[in-house]
């Protein structure tokens, strides 16, 4: 498979991962997984060497409400936005949310369409991973 435009590291293991099977490959060995909601849900086989930003179960207690907290080294205050999914979280202040958002579908809607054209030239079943939605 030949890369003729920058890829991220994601958008790679993510290609490798997808692609593989109709390639002859049964399996994907990956140093780290990334995007693993979208490698579950479309059950692509994949081992990788580590386990990663994994959940920890334990006990919760409540100090306050409506205060600014440090997680992490991320200074995040009452109203600004936390974006996760199975490979991490962000913190969007909510003073740029309206321009993130924007940005985000872009990024989306674009690594969407370039993962759609793969997927059918490799004659791989659409899903909605790779439907492009309007957004912000």
């Amino acid at each position: 498979m030949a890369q003729t435009a920058p890829a991220t590291q994601s958008t790679q293991m993510d290609l490798a991962a997808r692609l593989g099977p109709p390639l002859g490959a049964e399996a994907q060995p990956l140093a780290d997984a990334r995007d693993t909601d979208e490698l579950i849900k479309q059950r692509v086989p994949v081992y990788s060497k580590k386990i990663s930003r994994g959940i920890r179960p334990g006990r919760l207690e409540m100090e306050s409400v409506n205060q600014p907290v440090t997680v992490g080294g991320v200074y995040i205050r009452p109203g600004d936005l936390i974006v996760a999914d199975g490979d991490g979280a962000i913190c969007v202040p909510i003073e740029r949310a309206q321009d993130v958002a924007t940005w985000a579908w872009k990024v989306a809607n674009g690594d969407k369409q370039g993962r759609r054209r793969l997927y059918e030239a490799a004659g791989l079943t659409l899903d909605d991973t790779v439907e492009v939605r309007e957004g912000a």
